[in-house]
């Protein structure tokens, strides 16, 4: 999933959007990303101009949380190797040694390295005064969840979810989900809601005027995915699912990503964070958990034209 902040003058992410490729309107500011911990296999910055090693290199070790264990962190252009800015260039890279990330490659203004699939091997002491987190951290906490700066603990999420012992692509897809302390019994509702939606996605397609399974429906928006299990039934038609989580809700995202799917943190008391007009279809179940005024109890309704 693509995201960069909104720019008037490029407008990236409606761009991306309109092409029918995920993307979403965020940037590193100072909360967390709205997205879980350890969820992400790559992740990319091309000229993104972002300032990793500013502020006790707080930018980076969001990135770290976000990176899952074993997996691979590039950035292309500004500063990697570009000319006046050997010092950010030297910087960034003392941050990635201190976090024990393993280089793998420099070419031209491109650099490559990969996260170590245990906990970082911080000295006691280092230059930029890099430290684990305390035990008390949950670093799947994102939802206006302001940034810290330490460096958020593997071990402190249990699981086989490291890159090379999470099932490959598409076995991951329907594997019991490999980390989730939501329920004791979590294979088992695992197992139905996937095949509750496979059943659901079949009576949508022949019952409904909606053209899933087309080229006319590309982007989708689910607004309470719970496992995903809607996104899951869809994995052979032409189009990628938003997955959105309540925030008010059991957080459930972590299963999302390690299924292989997108999604985001959200709290439907707000904008969702996007351009107008932006999706072919959105869809909706058990809204009436959603919908609720927590101030006065009435329910509020959602209207479609």
């Amino acid at each position: 999933m693509s995201f960069a902040p909104r720019d008037s003058h490029k407008s990236q992410i409606q761009f991306a959007l309109e092409r029918g490729i995920p993307a979403f309107v965020a940037m590193l500011g100072t909360r967390r990303l709205p997205f879980p911990a350890f969820g992400f296999d790559l992740v990319h910055c091309s000229r993104c101009l972002i300032p990793f090693t500013a502020y006790n290199a707080t930018y980076f070790l969001e990135v770290d949380r976000l990176l899952r264990p074993g997996g691979y962190l590039v950035v292309s252009g500004p500063p990697v190797q570009w000319p006046k800015q050997d010092k950010e260039w030297s910087d960034l890279q003392g941050v990635a040694r201190a976090l024990c990330y393993e280089l793998i490659a420099v070419d031209g203004n491109t650099v490559i390295w990969k996260k170590p699939a245990g906990d970082s091997c911080l000295p006691n002491q280092n230059e930029f005064g890099l430290e684990l987190c305390d035990e008390s951290d949950d670093p799947n906490s994102a939802w206006y969840f302001k940034l810290k700066k330490c460096v958020s603990r593997i071990s402190s999420v249990k699981g086989e979810y490291a890159v090379g012992t999470i099932p490959k692509w598409p076995e991951r897809l329907t594997a019991q989900p490999p980390r989730s302390t939501l329920l004791k019994n979590i294979a088992d509702v695992y197992d139905a809601d996937t095949r509750r939606w496979l059943r659901r996605v079949a009576h949508y397609k022949n019952s409904l005027n909606i053209k899933l399974g087309t080229p006319a429906v590309r982007n989708v928006m689910d607004m309470n995915a719970f496992f995903g299990g809607f996104a899951a039934a869809l994995k052979s038609d032409p189009v990628w699912v938003m997955n959105v989580v309540p925030s008010r809700k059991p957080s459930t995202l972590d299963v999302i990503f390690d299924r292989g799917l997108i999604g985001v943190y959200h709290d439907w008391c707000e904008p969702f964070s996007t351009y107008p007009r932006s999706y072919d279809l959105i869809h909706v179940t058990s809204i009436e958990s959603l919908i609720k005024d927590p101030a006065s109890g009435k329910n509020r309704y959602f209207y479609a034209k």
